[in-house]
């Protein structure tokens, strides 16, 4: 008698099942050259063959082939000729200094403190709080998608160039302030850092080389007294614990900036009837990174950044409001009935679309 699996009858089944596990053998693939510093080794000495990388790095010769041979599948080296090498992405991705820090994203995404660990314990909550999810929420990863889309608004924003003085209240560990800095380096930052997360910010910022044009310091908007007269104040992803005093917090924020200087708002919105989802998976993990406590009714959320002294700006064609997630620019002007109005006028920002 055929064994079910050995019964062509279930071929099919056991191919889907393998292409799932698949994606978890790649992720550990990916894991392991980021902890054996592959990819570093290769920036530093440059194409190798197979053995050479393995003889230099102290590798095992009878994995190192096919372990290679599926970072050049996923699209992470370059086969040239018999050497390998980081392809052009690659490069950027794992380059001293990247915003997107794929080690720190992949470490803490697999650590004992990440939610999708204990995904069951979730889908069987009910609604009910997870011990110690409160607590840990700052512990989910930041991915390079949540901020890069408010990096290109900032950086489009006509009076750009010209601002000095940055506070970031949190929510991307540091990247877009970091990648914001980058990008214009006469920009003096300010980070707030949750103290799970200040240590982890502080050595982002040194390995970018930016400690001295960045300042990390613990607190966050209602603890701190992080100063006034800032240009740019980025509120991305930070105002989930303050959803019940979001005027409040707004004022707070309107009492720190510069007339017409910049805020810049992007959050996760309930808004009363689930969004149509673009892809399953990234929705999962935004309701598991958010900890069920997304913003409610982005248009109070508007009313009442607009009663605390704010002007939106023209809203960019952002299908911002794609899975519930939106961003958004505004200036403080105190003086101002309309954007149209001198201080406030604006080019509209770039075509942005968030994942």
């Amino acid at each position: 008698m055929i064994g079910p699996v050995s019964n062509p009858a279930y071929s099919d089944a056991i191919e889907l099942f393998e292409q799932t596990i698949d994606g978890y053998r790649r992720f550990h693939i990916l894991k392991a050259a980021i902890d054996l510093e592959l990819f570093s080794w290769l920036m530093e000495f440059g194409p190798a063959s197979p053995y050479h990388i393995a003889d230099s790095m102290g590798l095992n010769e009878r994995y190192v082939g096919p372990f290679l041979q599926a970072l050049v599948d996923d699209g992470f080296l370059d086969q040239c000729g018999t050497k390998l090498a980081l392809t052009e992405a690659a490069a950027r991705l794992f380059a001293p200094g990247s915003p997107v820090r794929p080690p720190q994203l992949l470490a803490r995404l697999s650590g004992p403190s990440s939610n999708w660990g204990r995904l069951q314990a979730l889908m069987q909550s009910r609604g009910e709080q997870i011990h110690g999810s409160d607590d840990d929420s700052h512990n989910e990863p930041i991915y390079p998608g949540d901020y890069y889309h408010a990096e290109r608004a900032v950086r489009d924003w006509p009076q750009f160039a010209a601002a000095r003085r940055l506070l970031d209240l949190g929510g991307t560990q540091g990247a877009l302030s970091i990648a914001l800095c980058k990008a214009l380096p006469s920009l003096q930052a300010t980070i707030l850092a949750v103290p799970g997360e200040l240590e982890s910010v502080r050595r982002q910022v040194a390995d970018a080389g930016l400690a001295v044009q960045i300042e990390v310091i613990e607190g966050d908007l209602f603890s701190t007294e992080p100063g006034d007269n800032y240009d740019i104040v980025l509120a991305v992803h930070c105002l989930y614990a303050f959803s019940k005093r979001i005027l409040v917090a707004m004022e707070t924020i309107a009492a720190s900036l510069r007339q017409h200087g910049l805020l810049v708002t992007q959050h996760w919105f309930e808004e009363g009837q689930e969004p149509q989802m673009q892809n399953c998976v990234r929705e999962l993990d935004r309701g598991i990174r958010r900890l069920r406590r997304p913003l409610r009714h982005p248009e109070a959320f508007a009313e009442r950044v607009t009663s605390a002294g704010f002007r939106w700006l023209p809203e960019p064609n952002l299908h911002s409001h794609k899975d519930g997630v939106q961003l958004r620019l505004a200036q403080r002007c105190d003086d101002c009935s309309s954007t149209a109005d001198a201080g406030c006028a604006v080019a509209t920002v770039g075509e942005v679309i968030l994942r």
